[in-house]
């Protein structure tokens, strides 16, 4: 509060706020700010103080919608990608993997990006990543032969 302005000026609107008299003008103007008056109400402060509160609740509901959307797309798309891994066949074409599937997160030679053991026919590996992947090391393995028929399925898992 200022302690140079007197109150003797300061009158209140019809909602409660405070006025001022302007000197100019000869009469009443709101005021903007508890800062321009020692005329600033309790219920002037009250309102700021809501509003804040009003904007932290608002950024913290988006955040936790941002939180849980997120969440839910990592969810969905290994899931997605897990179902996928579980009902392939040997004999599928590669084709059929990559209309569910999308882009693989690495197309390789066999082994070449992990090692391990495959099929001897197999040419080539597309490898679809968790989506938070190297925090949650699994990765699902779809091996082809030279014409893009699967002959083998591996899941790579790190604890």
């Amino acid at each position: 509060m200022n302690a140079g302005k007197s109150t003797a000026n300061v009158g209140k609107s019809d909602d409660g706020y405070p006025q001022e008299l302007d000197d100019a003008t000869g009469k009443h103007k709101p005021i903007q700010s508890c800062a321009e008056s020692t005329a600033c109400s309790g219920k002037q402060e009250a309102d700021g103080v809501i509003v804040m509160k009003m904007k932290i609740l608002i950024a913290l509901a988006v955040l936790l919608i941002a939180v849980v959307s997120g969440t839910a797309l990592v969810a969905l798309r290994s899931s997605h990608i897990r179902q996928a891994y579980q009902t392939a066949h040997n004999g599928d074409r590669e084709q059929v993997v990559l209309a569910r599937l999308g882009n693989p997160w690495r197309r390789s030679g066999c082994g070449q990006a992990f090692g391990g053991t495959f099929p001897k026919a197999c040419a080539q590996e597309l490898i679809y990543r968790h989506p938070l992947a190297p925090a949650i090391s699994e990765y699902w393995s779809f091996q082809y032969d030279a014409s893009g028929v699967l002959v083998g399925t591996y899941e790579y898992v790190s604890p």
